[in-house]
């Protein structure tokens, strides 16, 4: 990555093609973080009832690149881009991939884009429903 190379963020839903057991999300995550540190990319992946949201954020080439490979995976299918946007600050920095799985109240009240206040959710404000998801979870 160059020094100004733009900061590329993207956030994704998709569903599992099977639900994944506990040691397979570890080992995704695993591999993930593993992954993300070494070319530079944060985020946050939500799992529940068979489902992925999930934030990336770094360099443009890796996060595209990464996406590119997302989006071939045969462990799920229905992969829709929610939001993808150039040069916004990180949010998640020290995180190589935070993760967190997510009950599935919860997960049909994110689906619907209802927040946890019980407002609606903005679509531009995408990556505000992971931050304030994340930092209720503390």
């Amino acid at each position: 990555m160059s020094n100004d190379e733009a900061l590329l963020s993207i956030i994704y839903v998709s569903s599992a093609t099977r639900l994944l057991a506990d040691d397979e999300l570890e080992q995704l995550l695993r591999a993930a973080r593993e992954h993300n540190a070494w070319r530079g990319i944060t985020g946050l992946l939500l799992y529940g009832d068979g489902n992925f949201m999930q934030l990336l954020e770094g360099p443009e080439s890796e996060v595209a690149a990464l996406y590119a490979r997302i989006q071939r995976d045969p462990r799920h299918h229905t992969v829709i881009t929610v939001q993808k946007e150039l040069g916004l600050p990180r949010e998640f920095v020290d995180w190589s991939m935070a993760y967190r799985r997510v009950d599935a109240p919860t997960w049909l009240r994110l689906s619907r884009g209802i927040g946890a206040d019980g407002r609606p959710l903005r679509l531009s404000a995408a990556k505000g429903v992971l931050q304030d998801f994340w930092a209720a979870l503390g």
